[in-house]
């Protein structure tokens, strides 16, 4: 994938997650210098019907614990999050009770990373169970 005009670096070497009508996936920027340690890495949240961004921000981008227009960049969906941690493996997801998901990676810095996500509206799943007697 290109990251730049002329740089064609940037790889998706993780397995993806299937998720809530999302593929959720990393990507790794190698450093440029053969010299120099690591890279940058991506988290990506893209919609499976057609590969591109999402409907509603899935970054809660400003920590407020809510998705809505203050999460993205001129009005424009973010489909990924650079890492502050290096480059990342595919994250362990956490869902919490309140439909928000913690996703969990760990960095080549040796640092560990969470990113608090919108999981998206629809319930999906057993809701709730009743005993058939």
């Amino acid at each position: 994938m290109p990251t730049t005009a002329t740089d064609y670096g940037e790889r998706a070497i993780t397995d993806p997650l299937l998720r809530n009508e999302r593929i959720i996936f990393t990507t790794l920027i190698p450093s440029q210098s053969p010299c120099d340690f690591g890279g940058d890495g991506w988290l990506m949240e893209l919609d499976t019907e057609d590969g591109g961004h999402l409907d509603e921000p899935p970054f809660d981008l400003n920590d407020d614990a809510t998705f809505d227009d203050s999460d993205t960049s001129n009005g424009t969906v973010p489909g990924g999050l650079k890492s502050k941690v290096g480059i990342v493996p595919t994250p362990a997801i956490m869902l919490t009770p309140d439909r928000m998901e913690t996703k969990f990676v760990s960095g080549s810095t040796g640092e560990v990373e969470s990113v608090t996500e919108n999981s998206g509206d629809e319930d999906r799943g057993r809701q709730s169970w009743e005993e058939l007697k």
